[in-house]
This record gives C-alpha cells, sequence and structure tokens, in this order.
C-alpha cells in the first residue's frame, strides 16, 4: 500500500480517478493503472502533483484552441468556396446578360435623371452609327430624337418619374446619317434603397419597315392600283362621313359619277396597256379640276365617282360639270404617240333631297348619267328634273354668251362719281351689260360668273376696256374737263402675260391719258395675289394707270399687305352705306375705313349712297367722292352725254 507523503492533501477518491483517467487519455505514454497513478500522486514524488495538473490544462487549452483553429479554417474555407461560387454566378448572370443585350436585336438604352445615356446596346449603336463612347454621357433628346418630338418625349420622362409606371411610347429616332427610323419603346424606372428614381430605361423595336408595310396594305386596301385614287371602300366611307357631317350642320352633299366615252374603242383598238395609260391620264386631269376637299375616286372600269362635300350652290355643281366635260374633251397623247379623244357623260345627285345614304346617292348619280348618255353623250344631267333643267337653261345662257361679242350683244352703262365736297362730278364707272336676244338686259351677276369660269371674260373684258377708254376720251373732248374712267379688271385678266401691252395699246389707240384711266380690282384678287399679281400692279402703276380697290372691306386684307400694294383708292362697299345712320356698327366701319385710308394717304370713295342723311355722314367723315342711285344710276352712254350736257351748264363738271 502506498504511503502518502507528508504534506500532501488527501483528496476524494473520484477526483483521482478522474485525474487519472485524464492523464492517461491525454498523454499517451502516462499509461498506468488507476493505483498507479494513485501512487504516483501519493508517493514520494507528490510535490510534482500541481504542475502535473497545470499542465494537463495547459494541453487541455492547447488542444481546444487547435481544435477552434481546424474548425474555423473549415468554416473559413467553406465560406470563400461559397463566395467563389456566388462570385461565379453573378459573373455567368452579367455575362449571360451582356450577351443577351449584345446579341438582341432590340434597342436598349438606358437613361440617368438628367436624360443622359448610361448605357446603350450594340443594336441601336449600330442603328443610329455611334459607338458608346460616343453616347455615354449626352442628352438623349439631343443626340437622336427629332426636334418636334422632343417636348412629347420629356412629358414622358416626366410621367414615369411623377408615377412610377411603365410605359409604351411610339417615337422617330434620327440616326447620325440622317435615317429615320419609327421605334415603339418600353420603358420603366430604376429605383435605389431610399425608393428614388436612379435612371429610366426602355426597350425599344424598330417597327420602321412593319409600318411602311402596313401602311402599304392600307393603301392596297384602299385605294386603286392602276390610277392611285380612292376605290370603291374607301369611298363610301368618305361618303358615310360627309353625310354625318352633313346632317350635323344641314348641308348639302353632292355626288357626280362620271363615265368615259368612247373609252371602249380606244381599249379594244389600241390593247388594255394604253387602255390603262389613258385612264392614268384622265385621273391626272380629274384631279387637277377640283378642290382638295373633294374625293375623286375610281368606281371601277372607266368609270370615276367625285364627292363633293358642303355643297353652297347646285349651280356651282353646273361649272364644275362643265369644266371636267371640257378638261376630258381635250386630246390626250399615249407614249406611242397616238392621239385620242374621249369625252364623257356625268349624273349628279344630291343629299338629302335624291338619298340619305351613300348606296342611295351613287346609284342615282348613276341613272342620271345614264340619262346624260340618252341626251348625246358628252353632258350632264342632274336626277333632279327641276335641277336638271336648270342646267339646261345655264348650258344654253352659256352658248349665247358664246356668241353675244360676236353679235354685238354688249354694251356699257356709266355711273358718275360725284366729289362730295361740291357736288361737282369727276368720273364715271362702266359697268357692262348684256342685251340678250330673249331675256332682255342682263345684270353683270348673271353673266360675269360664267364668263370667268369659261374664259369669255378676257375677250370681253378687253372689249370693255377699250369701249370705256374711247368713251371717256370722247367725253373730254366734248367738256374739255378730266374726267376719269373706272373699269372692273378681273384675276383671268390680271394674269394674263400680255395684259399690260394691251392697256397700253388701247390708251395709245384712243388717245385717252393714262391718268384718266382707273382700274377696280376686288380686295380678294388682291389678297389671294402672289409675286406674279404684285409684278403686274407694279408695271400697271408704271403705265401712269390708277388702281382701286373695290368693294373694300368685304375680304380679308390686312393693314401691313395693303401698305405694299400701289393703291390710290379704296372704294367702301354698299353694304356698309346702305343702313347709315340707322346701324352704328356700318357708321363706325365707314368711319374706321376712311380714317385708314387718311392714314396711308389713299383717296375714299363710297359705293351705293341713296340718301342725304348718309351723304351728310361720308361729307363729316371726310369721305373724298361717291356714287350711286342718290345722284344718278347706272346709264347708257346716250343719257350720260344728255345728262353732262346739264352738268356742265350748272358747271359741275370738275376742272382738276
Amino acid at each position: 500500500m502506498p504511503v502518502r507523503h507528508p504534506g500532501t492533501p488527501i483528496l476524494p477518491t473520484r477526483t483521482r480517478l478522474r485525474a487519472a483517467v485524464l492523464a492517461g487519455s491525454l498523454f499517451p505514454w502516462a499509461q498506468a493503472s488507476a493505483g498507479d497513478v494513485f501512487w504516483h500522486l501519493h508517493g514520494p514524488a507528490g510535490p510534482w502533483f500541481w504542475p502535473v495538473v497545470l499542465g494537463g490544462l495547459l494541453v487541455l487549452l492547447f488542444g481546444a484552441l487547435g481544435l477552434h483553429n481546424r474548425l474555423l479554417r473549415r468554416q473559413v474555407a467553406e465560406h470563400t468556396r461559397a463566395l467563389r461560387e456566388a462570385n461565379a454566378t453573378l459573373r455567368a448572370e452579367r455575362d449571360f446578360s451582356q450577351s443577351i443585350l449584345n446579341a438582341s436585336p432590340a434597342f436598349f438604352v438606358a437613361i440617368d435623371t438628367e436624360h443622359r445615356v448610361r448605357l446603350m446596346n450594340p443594336a441601336m449603336l449600330r442603328a443610329l452609327g455611334y459607338s458608346a463612347r460616343q453616347v455615354q454621357g449626352h442628352p438623349f433628346a439631343s443626340l437622336c430624337v427629332p426636334e418636334e418630338e422632343r417636348e412629347a418625349l420629356h412629358a414622358v420622362f416626366q410621367h414615369m418619374l411623377r408615377t412610377g409606371h411603365p410605359i409604351q411610347h411610339e417615337s422617330h429616332v434620327v440616326a447620325r446619317d440622317g435615317e429615320r427610323l419609327l421605334v415603339e419603346w418600353h420603358g420603366n424606372t430604376v429605383r435605389n434603397g431610399q425608393g428614388q428614381v436612379e435612371y429610366f430605361f426602355a426597350l425599344g423595336l424598330d417597327i420602321t419597315e412593319r409600318r411602311r408595310t402596313q401602311a402599304q396594305l392600307e393603301h392596297i386596301a384602299h385605294y386603286d392600283l392602276l390610277t392611285g385614287l380612292p376605290n370603291r371602300t374607301l369611298l363610301q366611307n368618305r361618303i358615310s362621313h360627309a353625310l354625318d357631317v352633313a346632317r350635323r350642320r344641314d348641308r348639302q352633299v353632292a355626288i357626280l359619277f362620271l363615265d368615259l366615252d368612247r373609252f371602249k374603242v380606244v381599249n379594244d383598238s389600241l390593247g388594255h396597256a394604253y387602255g390603262d395609260e389613258l385612264l392614268r391620264q384622265v385621273s391626272d386631269r380629274l384631279r387637277r379640276r377640283l378642290r382638295e376637299e373633294d374625293t375623286l375616286a375610281r368606281w371601277g372600269g372607266d368609270e370615276f365617282i367625285v364627292l363633293v362635300d358642303e355643297v353652297d350652290d347646285p349651280q356651282g355643281l353646273s361649272l364644275l360639270a362643265e369644266g371636267i366635260l371640257a378638261e376630258l374633251a381635250e386630246p390626250y397623247r399615249l407614249s406611242n404617240g397616238q392621239e385620242v379623244f374621249v369625252g364623257g357623260s356625268i349624273g349628279i345627285s344630291l343629299y338629302p333631297e335624291d338619298g340619305r345614304s351613300a348606296e342611295q346617292l351613287i346609284m342615282k348619280a348613276d341613272t342620271a348619267m345614264y340619262q346624260a348618255k340618252d341626251q348625246g353623250r358628252s353632258n350632264y344631267q342632274f336626277y333632279t328634273s327641276a335641277l336638271t333643267l336648270a342646267a339646261n337653261d345655264r348650258l344654253a345662257l352659256e352658248t349665247s354668251l358664246r356668241h353675244a361679242l360676236e353679235r354685238e350683244e354688249f354694251t356699257l352703262h356709266y355711273q358718275p362719281r360725284v366729289r362730295t365736297q361740291d357736288d361737282a362730278m369727276i368720273g364715271v364707272e362702266a359697268l357692262v351689260r348684256w342685251h340678250h336676244p330673249d331675256r332682255g338686259l342682263t345684270p353683270p351677276d348673271a353673266f360675269i360668273p360664267m364668263a370667268e369660269e369659261t374664259g369669255l371674260i378676257t375677250p370681253l373684258g378687253l372689249w370693255v376696256l377699250r369701249t370705256a377708254c374711247r368713251q371717256a376720251q370722247t367725253w373730254m373732248r366734248l367738256y374739255g374737263a378730266p374726267i376719269h374712267m373706272a373699269v372692273n379688271l378681273s384675276m383671268r385678266q390680271l394674269r394674263q402675260p400680255d395684259l399690260i401691252s394691251q392697256i397700253d395699246a388701247i390708251l395709245r389707240d384712243t388717245g385717252l391719258p393714262a391718268g384718266s384711266l382707273e382700274l377696280e380690282l376686288t380686295e380678294s384678287v388682291l389678297m389671294a395675289g402672289d409675286g406674279r399679281t404684285l409684278s403686274a400692279l407694279a408695271e400697271l402703276k408704271a403705265l401712269g394707270v390708277r388702281l382701286a380697290i373695290d368693294d373694300f372691306g368685304t375680304g380679308y386684307s390686312s393693314l401691313a399687305y395693303l401698305k405694299r400694294l400701289p393703291i390710290d383708292a379704296l372704294k367702301i362697299d354698299r353694304s356698309f352705306v346702305s343702313d347709315i345712320p340707322h346701324d352704328v356698327s356700318d357708321m363706325a366701319i365707314a368711319a374706321t375705313i376712311i380714317a385708314m385710308a387718311r392714314t396711308l394717304g389713299l383717296e375714299v370713295v363710297a359705293e351705293g349712297v341713296e340718301t342725304p342723311e348718309q351723304l351728310a355722314f361720308l361729307k363729316r367723315e371726310g369721305c373724298d367722292s361717291y356714287q350711286g342711285f342718290g345722284f344718278s344710276p347706272p346709264v347708257d352712254a346716250q343719257a350720260m352725254t344728255l345728262w353732262l350736257d346739264g352738268l356742265a351748264r350748272e358747271h359741275r363738271i370738275a376742272r382738276a
């Protein structure tokens, strides 16, 4: 039995056993029995007890630290592997996204909140002709957006910024070489962690070709391939729309159904290719005859339909039909050198008199067209018999008008112009009248528009000028006074290239001084004038002729434009004089015209003066002269001579 060393503490048996077991497990060289351990602890070596225990504890500590390090290294290795795998996944996803952007044919652009480009994919860069460096940081709008669309694009950005909602928007982009592309954009915003918009992005599809194809298909569906005119489908749509508008506005709509005469002869004798060529030429001529707002359609074969919406006067349709027939009657020259002639027959129907649907109106216009063919072709008929009679009457009037000059059926009446200050006569205005063999004395309103339309106004106007100048010179010799002769000049006359030389020849032939001839042009003629009109007026002024604006106040002239015209006088329209002094507005207008003329240094002539009250007002406002029934109605040359005799005896013919 081991002997306990003096001073060695007596440990409990359980503690001694734990120490022995621990020592055996930690120190392989200390594999001893529990009794040996006990002996070592209690034997003569007892003073080593605490160092041994402390060493065991240190061993335990270092072992635990080693184990912890091994565990830590293992965790670090696992985290490192996970990070590498995550980075590899992110790189793969980035490369995948980049490859999609690079390979995608769609456009992609990212834009910051200052509307500068942050990213643009290769497809869009190629389409625009830029490199990534050239677009980076540049304002997107100024880079490739047409100027007229930039405001709309800015509104789209503001909408996304305000609402955060995705958008779909169509706009054009302009490439570096100027090519315009139509793009359908689908855009959205990207926000940061604070919920603020960081940038915009948009995916764009180039739909230029798609829209071009759609437009071509639309054109094919609604337009005739041969002539390019609207086809039946589009025509019926437009008629229906015109009828809807006419119902709301209580207006008339007209349908003109045109069938070519003798087209079959050309088509059968020369072949379909030349027949098609003729149809194209016919289409071009018809287009030139119509207003821009009218619709010309090919109904089929050699049949055409004209839609005239908002008809002001059915008689105007007669002028239109006559103009079309006259245009068709001119010879056509085909590409083979062959000259051919065709005519046309036209039937006219009116909404609401003849029908209230497109089908009814077309059917009745077609019926009227066959009536025109039965009348001998190359004419027109209204479906309504009363209008047909009126058209026939007008045709007869035109026929008579064409022979009126050669039959010397025209005459001139003269209305005196009187100086307001002292009632002295200073001149006359020549007004043409027609002594129709059946209708009697016909006023200008009944035939001047027809003469304008048919071109007869040119020879008629020259006759009026020559006759009036000769008469004025005769009166000047008789009374020794400078009597001014005023003659109306139409737009067609003003556009005659030889007008200046013709007037110069008339003045020389008649001996009338140029300053005694005053040419009156309507306000609408002058305001619609172009450089050619201004040039003609300047040449007339250089000739010494006086120029006046007739019916002033009824048109749309501006003061700025009026200053540019070489005008000597303004004639206040009779509509502003007739209600003086009862209508305050008319009095204000007349006074304003007089004051404006004074400012511009122009003379003022009042038309239609009939009462002393009107004359008193005009004299008070400073009007220079007047004419009207209050002094004398228009009378023929013989009656005017007798009138001048009386005025001469009373010394009322102005000498200056």
